[in-house]
Parts: C-alpha cells; sequence; structure tokens
C-alpha cells in the first residue's frame, strides 16, 4: 500500500489561502485517480477549507491533519522547509496506521499519472524511486522533463521505513513544533521532508538507494501561485522560458 503526502503551508503565508486549497482540491483530484486503489492521502495544514469538487469521493480516501505550528520566515528555503518538513513528519503519525510500503510526497498544486500506486505496489521490497521524468505544465501545455527532481516537489517515493528518522513515539498530533524538531532528526526533517533535491545523495551514502521511476508520471504545474518555492524571481525565469519556448509545448488534449 502506498501513501500519498502533502503539507499546505500556513495560512499567515499565504497570499491566497482560498486559491491554495482550490488548487489542493485540483491536485487531490489527479491523486485520487489511481486505478491500484490499495492507497490513502494525508493532507496536513493549519486550517482546513472545504473541498469543492468531487468531495465525496476524495473523502472517502484522505486524512486532514490539523496542527498548530507558527508561521515560519518565507525569506530564503530554511523557513519553508522547515514548515513543510514538520507538518510531513505530523502527517507520517497518520500514515502509521495503514501500515504502508511506500509514502509518496507531493505539493498541494501538481498532478501525478493514475497508475503509480499500481507500478509502487506491485514493487514493495524498493528503497523508493526519484521520478526524474515529468512534465512542466504551463498554460494548458506540457513540456518533457528528465531532472524533475531538481525542480518539483513532487517527485519523490520513499520505502516507508526510510522515514524512521522523522518518526518518534515521543511526537503525538498535538505535539509543539519546536517539541518536534527537539525529539527528530531536524536535518532529516528539513532537507529530506522538506526539500527534494538532497534525497538521493542521503540515501545513497545510507547505502539504500533510490531508483529512477520508469514512467513519466509527474506534472508540475508553473501556471499558478502557491508552491513552497514559489519565489518571484525564480517564477519569473520559468515564465520567460515558455514564452520564448511555448511553440515546442505540447497542448493538454481531453483525453490528458
Amino acid at each position: 500500500m502506498i501513501v500519498f503526502l502533502t503539507a499546505i503551508r500556513h495560512y499567515k503565508n499565504s497570499v491566497s489561502y482560498d486559491q491554495e486549497w482550490k488548487l489542493l482540491n485540483d491536485t487531490l483530484v489527479s491523486v485520487c485517480n489511481q486505478r491500484d486503489k490499495r492507497f490513502r492521502v494525508v493532507v496536513v495544514s493549519n486550517k482546513r477549507l472545504p473541498l469543492l469538487r468531487k468531495s465525496k469521493e476524495l473523502l472517502s480516501v484522505t486524512d486532514f491533519v490539523e496542527v498548530d505550528f507558527p508561521p515560519r520566515s518565507q525569506k530564503g528555503m530554511e523557513g519553508l522547509s522547515l514548515d513543510k518538513g514538520s507538518k510531513c513528519a505530523m502527517g507520517l503519525i497518520v500514515c502509521k496506521k495503514y501500515k504502508p510500503d511506500h509514502v509518496m510526497i507531493f505539493d498541494a498544486d501538481d498532478f501525478i499519472g493514475n497508475a503509480v500506486s499500481k507500478y509502487v505496489n506491485q514493487h514493495k521490497k524498493c528503497n523508493g524511486w526519484q521520478m526524474k521524468k515529468g512534465y512542466w505544465m504551463f498554460d494548458n501545455r506540457l513540456h518533457e522533463h528528465n531532472a524533475m527532481q531538481l525542480y518539483c516537489g513532487t517527485s519523490l517515493i520513499f520505502r516507508y521505513e526510510l522515514l524512521k528518522p522523522a518518526m518518534s513515539a515521543d511526537v503525538a498530533l498535538d505535539s509543539t513544533q519546536e517539541y518536534l524538531f527537539q525529539r527528530l532528526n531536524r536535518h532529516f526533517v528539513e532537507y529530506i521532508l522538506g526539500r527534494h533535491r538532497f534525497a538521493e545523495a542521503y540515501l545513497e551514502k545510507k547505502g539504500v538507494p533510490l531508483e529512477d521511476y520508469p514512467f513519466r508520471s509527474t506534472v508540475w504545474n508553473l501556471s499558478r501561485s502557491g508552491s513552497w518555492s514559489d519565489l518571484n524571481q525564480e517564477m519569473i525565469g520559468y515564465e520567460k522560458y515558455y514564452q520564448k519556448s511555448k511553440e515546442s509545448w505540447r497542448k493538454i488534449t481531453k483525453e490528458q
């Protein structure tokens, strides 16, 4: 079984918290469209808002966890990573009851293919995967990319046992964020759960390397605001790149 895990930034750090939940709603429709139904979804946030699309179907497979963590500085990556990583650590507490073989961390505004759970559930002993192959999406167009793990937070699948540095019997759902940092491996929480560029080297050094996921199954949604690393200059750069090259981006079809 696989659990899909995501975290929503603090509403005080959001330009539009309502919009972030609308994006999450679209993402959950994608995530929950798995052909193999042996999966669950866990969403961690400071404040839960209602889902407006396919809510009945999504609620039947999704756990929502609310935490009382304070907003953190949005300057640079440290505050973003500690916020996201600590919320994902709390989500792992909920994951435990489903006894998953794997956990996939995803950003709440991206999309994934509908065969992920099927493939992962067929390879229960694998350490996990990096989804290097995927798509960038902008303005209803797709562009193939082969180094998604460097850009997209929806690119890592871990064997559940490898996430133990972010788990402790002393940490509960009502624990404070500071207590969590005291009891868990802070570096692991920040850099493995809270970011996506460091997992490959970290786990390879530990002797449990991730494999390359064999299919193009993740979509980084650039035509939105609200991602964890939505830094203005970066997004302006990506938009300029799109404008220069959009003729080579494939239009999304109704079937997709």
